[in-house]
């Protein structure tokens, strides 16, 4: 008898080295798995309609940014967003609304990147004036800078002038805007 035990104990162990592995390589595969998905990004938070206020130091409102769903991804701390729009209230400056089919805010960077279909509107202050109304592709907001930059063509039309550019930068702090490659179209009304 002693014999038969004694055979079955190599057979045990390698039998407890089988579990102790496979325990060891589901652990292993585990923790890849986890670490793959914050690589792969993915959503942590998913909301429907969206909407987020940023006031100034004096208690007025600044800026909002509202959409038809906002998506988080805790990997860069980035947010997309699906029927975006922006609108900019700075003392002295014209309100500015920006909307687009998608957006998506780079927190590391302070900026919203939009695009498909953008159209920035500006209000007008007085009632002579028209609206300013400016389309493009792509637009890169930095709201804090007051900056907007598109590197796509935009078309710029106010009223019946119209303005076509390879690009732009426009300063809504110094209400200054910077175009490459223009060609504008401007009516005059008979005297």
């Amino acid at each position: 008898m002693r014999r038969a035990s004694n055979s079955w104990l190599p057979v045990g162990i390698l039998a407890i080295l089988a579990a102790v592995s496979l325990w060891l390589k589901e652990v292993v595969d585990g923790s890849a798995t986890a670490g793959r998905g914050r690589a792969q990004h993915h959503p942590d938070l998913i909301v429907g309609g969206f909407s987020v206020h940023q006031l100034g130091s004096d208690g007025h409102t600044r800026y909002t940014l509202s959409a038809r769903s906002m998506t988080h991804f805790p990997d860069d701390d980035s947010s997309e967003f699906e029927t975006v729009s922006l609108a900019s209230f700075e003392d002295g400056a014209a309100a500015l609304q920006v909307s687009a089919d998608h957006g998506r805010r780079l927190l590391d960077q302070e900026r919203v990147l939009l695009t498909g279909n953008v159209v920035v509107v500006r209000q007008i202050r007085h009632s002579d004036e028209q609206p300013l109304v400016m389309h493009t592709s792509s637009l890169d907001v930095y709201p804090d800078r007051k900056l907007s930059v598109a590197r796509e063509p935009v078309r710029l039309d106010y009223g019946s002038d119209r303005l076509e550019a390879a690009n732009m930068v426009f300063d809504n702090k110094l209400s200054v805007a910077e175009f490459t490659r223009v060609k504008a179209t401007i009516i005059t009304s008979p005297h």
